[in-house]
């Protein structure tokens, strides 16, 4: 089974020592069945799938606890993800999603992508749901796109294109100091600006270069009163249909 993430050597080693404890280990690895099977404990696939789909109906049952379900972007899943993996990560974002403090935050960050994408010359940004990357299965509370023209060019070349990936982590300090919190959400925008900065001394220099003439130019956008109406009113806009796009039930969330 070619399923996601790396079993480590402690994940092997309490394997072993509970190896006679058949019950407990279940309880303990239950969620991940990938791990049974590298240390040799479930003896085939069907067992596997047999795990996995009551790992899937104790979730489905968590979500109607809950009340309501925030749904996943199924359009931008890993084909080969499972199931029991996108529930779970759907539990997550039901119980994320019903803080309304962390809505808004998340939409602050989302709001910061935009408005510097839409500066760098994009047009009709839009706010999408949480998803599973279909590289490395990375989970993601939402995103942004662009209708067009697409939202990542082939490459960085000057500080523009940069701005928009890395606003949300150069901003938050900033925005601060008048209330305005972003969700840190950094680790993800970090991976795909390295993408487009392979490697080499060369590339490093660049991405700093960018980096620095980027960190420049949000810190002073922060400090304009207009520029932060401007993205406060985008955040709850975004606010606005992201809880439309996530929230499978009727329920009203909004404050």
């Amino acid at each position: 089974m070619n399923a996601p993430g790396v079993v480590s050597n402690e994940q092997i080693r309490i394997v072993a020592v509970l190896r006679e404890d058949q019950e407990r280990l279940w309880a303990l690895f239950r969620p991940h069945p990938y791990v049974l099977e590298k240390v040799g404990l479930l003896p085939n696939q069907e067992s596997i799938a047999f795990i996995a789909q009551d790992r899937a109906e104790e979730l489905l049952t968590d979500i109607e606890d809950f009340g309501y379900h925030a749904k996943l972007d199924s359009t931008r899943a890993p084909a080969d993800i499972a199931r029991w993996q996108v529930l779970e990560h759907e539990i997550r974002c039901s119980a994320r999603y019903a803080d309304e403090s962390f809505r808004l935050e998340l939409c602050i960050h989302e709001a910061l992508h935009a408005v510097y994408y839409e500066r760098s010359g994009y047009h009709s940004v839009k706010i999408g749901g949480p998803y599973i990357k279909a590289y490395g299965a990375e989970y993601a509370d939402a995103h942004v796109y662009c209708l067009e023209p697409a939202i990542l060019p082939n490459g960085f070349s000057n500080s523009d294109k940069v701005l928009g990936l890395v606003a949300p982590e150069y901003a938050a300090t900033e925005l601060k100091k008048y209330d305005i919190k972003v969700f840190d959400g950094y680790d993800s925008d970090r991976d795909e600006l390295r993408s487009y900065f392979p490697g080499g001394c060369e590339d490093s220099l660049l991405r700093k270069q960018a980096c620095d003439a980027a960190r420049e130019i949000i810190t002073e956008d922060c400090k304009d009163e207009v520029f932060r109406n401007n993205l406060t009113k985008k955040a709850h806009e975004f606010k606005i249909d992201l809880e439309e796009i996530v929230f499978e039930e009727s329920r009203d969330f909004r404050a």
